[in-house]
């Protein structure tokens, strides 16, 4: 039967012993001073009180509420308790406050965190979570291993973090190594962490010593370090590397600035400034592409809308502008949409599609361009400019193609080419026609109402050569001085042959006077005179220039009509004239004609050969 039990501690007596079978309930009413037992009549204790005011229960206890500092044991069997205690909960936990632990915090199951009024999860030691540990309010770890997902709704400061999963609606700070075999996610958020190690990464902002993940999305990318990507790399917003960043999958940034850029798959860039640009794949720059270092795409293809760079390798371009401060060597084909820019450096381009092209040095298989400056063009295809080619250097191919009819303001120190090929010397240019192997003509066609002009320089040398006709050993056919004067090595043929020049006359400036050549079907050549004497001495020449059998010799006496001449004898490149009359001075004048010897005879008479042999 249950009953009330007044306690009265008393001064000389400090236990009250209550004889019952224990089933009702005890009251304390006054204040304990002393010890205090109930017990039963087994002499087994129901509970004790003493003066430093613990609570000792040997079975269960009911209480409207209890109030304590804390509680000694492990607490398995309590319930509906607050309170800080030592031992371990096995059991579901659920905390409407903040939980602070100053040491290690150990759970098995899942936690749940809620801070309404308070910080939210504060470990200065480790926190070992198998299960699920969700926070609402600021979460604090020391060193974190949680087997399942840290879900953080505020912000997150940790020194080291191993998880599946790490999904982060606030900020995440961690000092030391993020290790994932799940995914981060922090959409919106700033994630500074000093090594990241991750299958998967998605953020707004990312921030870094090391970052290694098999797939990284961010909207920025800030790595002090090395960044290397399995996956695929995705920043929507500026991407900033101290070291370097290799990427084995599609990469595609807004903006990147890096020491070392190496890509595997296929870049989509916007905006990209790095040291070093190593593609395996291709790569596509919508913006500009502004290098310190080299650009390398070894057999595959960079599209790029400028590109500002010491050194360019790469089989394929295809870009809007194309700026080189260093080399460029592109073993496929350039294609330009804007200008190509080498100023002072060397391009060596397979085939080149541009708009302009602008280099001291060009080299290439082909060149297409509308407009191409440069110091020196060397093909070793084919060249077609639609517009104005300038070269200051040389200009250097196997022959050019067409007539020159649409050829314009061509500017060149030298030329050098097959058909129409030159040189630069100390002293003069020299422009040469060369006559091709295969015996056909070289044609240099004036244009339609226009002349073809040969100009030599504004002050030219007496000796200079103007124009210069060679055979192929070497030697002069045909040359014109600065003088006027021509050198024909061969024969000259013409329907007819004359002088023209300033009229002699004072009394008629500005005619001109002509005369015409005399003909005759022979290679013949005179010699005339006056001669007061009974021989005619020829030029001492003659014996080797004319056949002495071809000579034929006039003879006109002078003052003397009565004065019978004749030639007696030729010999020892005389001719000596005998006089019928030899009282009489001998006076005369004489012409003596002869036959060249020292090329062949005239023909006279040709027949008909093919045009153009």
């Amino acid at each position: 039967m249950a009953q009330d039990i007044l306690i009265t501690p008393q001064a000389t007596t400090p236990t009250i012993a209550y004889t019952g079978n224990g089933g009702g309930a005890a009251t304390v009413t006054q204040k304990v001073l002393s010890d205090s037992r109930i017990q039963f009549d087994d002499g087994s204790v129901l509970f004790e009180i003493n003066p430093i005011t613990n609570l000792v229960s040997a079975t269960t206890m009911y209480a409207t509420s209890s109030v304590a500092a804390f509680f000694v044991g492990d607490g398995s069997l309590l319930e509906n308790v607050t309170a800080e205690w030592d031992g371990t909960h096995t059991g579901n936990a659920t905390i409407t406050g903040s939980l602070d632990v100053t040491n290690g915090l150990d759970v098995t199951g899942n936690t749940v965190l809620d801070a309404v009024t308070g910080t939210g999860l504060t470990v200065q030691g480790n926190a070992a979570v198998t299960g699920t540990l969700n926070v609402t309010g600021a979460t604090t770890l020391g060193a974190a291993t949680i087997g399942g997902t840290l879900a953080a709704t505020g912000t997150s400061n940790l020194t080291t973090l191993n998880t599946g999963t790490f999904d982060v609606s606030g900020n995440a700070t961690i000092d030391g190594t993020l290790t994932m075999n799940g995914n981060i996610s922090a959409a919106g958020r700033t994630l500074t962490i000093a090594t990241v190690n991750a299958t998967t990464v998605t953020g707004t902002t990312i921030t870094g010593t090391t970052v290694n993940a098999p797939t990284l999305n961010g909207g920025a990318l800030d790595v002090s370090a090395n960044a290397q990507i399995d996956g695929n790399l995705n920043v929507s917003g500026n991407t900033l590397l101290k070291g370097t960043l290799a990427v084995t999958g599609a990469t595609t940034l807004a903006g990147a600035t890096a020491t070392s850029l190496t890509v595997t798959g296929t870049s989509n860039l916007t905006t990209l400034n790095t040291g070093t640009f190593d593609v395996s794949g291709n790569a596509t720059i919508d913006g500009t592409l502004t290098m310190n270092g080299n650009i390398s795409a070894a057999t595959k293809t960079l599209t790029i809308g400028t590109v500002t760079a010491t050194t360019v390798n790469a089989p394929t371009v295809n870009t809007g502008t194309f700026d080189v401060s260093g080399n460029a060597t592109i073993d496929g084909t350039l294609t330009m949409n804007g200008n190509i820019s080498a100023a002072a450096r060397t391009l060596t381009i397979g085939t080149v599609n541009a708009t302009t092209v602008t280099g001291t040095t060009i080299t290439g298989t082909t060149v297409n361009a509308p407009t191409l400056n440069g110091g020196a063009l060397d093909v070793s295809g084919n060249a077609v400019v639609d517009g104005t080619l300038r070269v200051v250097g040389n200009v250097s191919g196997a022959f050019f193609y067409g007539d020159g009819s649409n050829l314009t303001n061509i500017a060149a120190t030298a030329i050098d080419h097959g058909a129409l090929a030159g040189r630069a010397d100390d002293d003069h240019t020299q422009y040469i026609i060369n006559a091709p192997a295969n015996g056909t003509r070289n044609v240099v066609t004036a244009g339609t109402g226009a002349g073809l002009t040969i100009k030599g320089p504004s002050v030219p040398l007496s000796d200079q050569i103007l124009f210069l006709v060679e055979a192929n050993g070497g030697s002069d056919l045909f040359s014109v001085d600065a003088e006027g004067d021509a050198i024909l090595a061969g024969s000259f043929k013409a329907n007819s042959k004359s002088f023209l020049i300033d009229h002699p006359d004072p009394a008629k400036v500005g005619w001109k006077l002509q005369y015409t050549c005399l003909e005759g079907p022979e290679n013949g050549v005179y010699t005339r005179g006056r001669s007061q004497s009974c021989c005619i001495d020829l030029p001492d020449h003659w014996p080797h220039l004319v056949h002495e059998d071809s000579l034929s010799v006039h003879i006109t006496p002078f003052g003397n009509s009565q004065m019978t001449l004749k030639v007696s004898e030729i010999r020892d490149n005389k001719v000596f004239v005998e006089a019928g009359n030899l009282d009489d001075p001998i006076d005369f004048f004489y012409i003596v004609y002869a036959t060249r010897k020292d090329i062949p005879l005239l023909v006279i008479e040709h027949e008909p050969v093919e045009d153009g042999k």
